[in-house]
């Protein structure tokens, strides 16, 4: 049976003219009856998501953990380059030390005139360890420091890993990083 039918899939647009077979018809009736999930394929979805989230997690872990580690790097880098800038731009001695004796719990460039504040202060990046074979770095107005200086950073990903960053400051007052341990 071969016909034409009106349908009107949504009530604000206006009906759409169509025609079919009696084939099409069976097709067309069929699918609108199966509307939906299935309890069964509901739950296969859930335990393939559940799975997939397993799998993911812990790298994510090692991802994260591979940032933070990176970040920190990257700010006491900039910290020592800026040191080292505002040596040369006032052409006086700029120490770059630790807050409150540990490396870790963040760093800072007080100011060369007394009573004026900090030049630059950082924070505690939280789950990194820091530990310097110099308790400050001090660069002279060339910008050159007096003894070269090795920070070793270091982060847990879980109990049973670590990774480590090395951050090396030469004798000409320029820094470089490397993976891994110093």
């Amino acid at each position: 049976m071969d016909g034409w039918l009106l349908v009107n899939t949504m009530k604000s647009e206006p009906a759409a003219l169509f025609y079919f077979s009696g084939a099409t018809r069976r097709v067309i009736s069929q699918a609108h009856a199966e509307k939906g999930f299935t309890l069964v394929e509901l739950m296969v979805a859930l335990v393939v998501l559940a799975i997939l989230i397993g799998v993911a997690v812990p790298s994510y872990q090692n991802i994260i953990a591979s940032q933070r580690l990176r970040a920190a790097v990257s700010d006491l880098h900039s910290a020592l380059v800026f040191a080292r800038s505002e040596a040369i731009k006032r052409n006086r001695t700029i120490t770059l030390g630790p807050s409150e004796d540990d490396w870790g719990l963040g760093w800072k460039v007080p100011s060369p005139v007394s009573g004026q504040d900090d030049i630059l202060v950082h924070g505690q990046i939280p789950g990194i360890s820091i530990e310097s074979s110099q308790d400050e770095v001090e660069f002279s107005a060339s910008g050159r420091v007096a003894n070269a200086v090795e920070f070793e950073f270091s982060v847990s990903v879980n109990a049973d890993e670590e990774k480590a960053s090395c951050l090396k400051l030469g004798l000409d007052g320029r820094a470089s990083s490397t993976s891994g341990e110093c």
